[in-house]
């Protein structure tokens, strides 16, 4: 699993579950404030469904293209 972190103002970043323990643990080991916000778990279905694509599409894509 991953996490959305908010570490400015305006800045986001995407955490792995290692990254985002080793960070809590140094806080905890320094005794420092965290200087980010943990937003929310982010789902792993989630961000592949949206990788997702097939090359035969594409290969028909660029035949078509080619017969123009």
């Amino acid at each position: 699993m991953s996490w959305l972190i908010k570490t400015d103002k305006d800045n986001y970043e995407v955490w792995s579950d290692s990254e985002y323990s080793m960070m809590k643990l140094k806080c905890e080991y320094y005794g420092a404030k965290p200087h980010w916000v943990e937003i929310r778990q982010l789902d792993v279905q989630m961000v592949t469904n949206e990788l997702k694509y097939s090359t035969s599409d594409l290969w028909d894509k660029n035949k078509i293209l080619a017969l123009l």
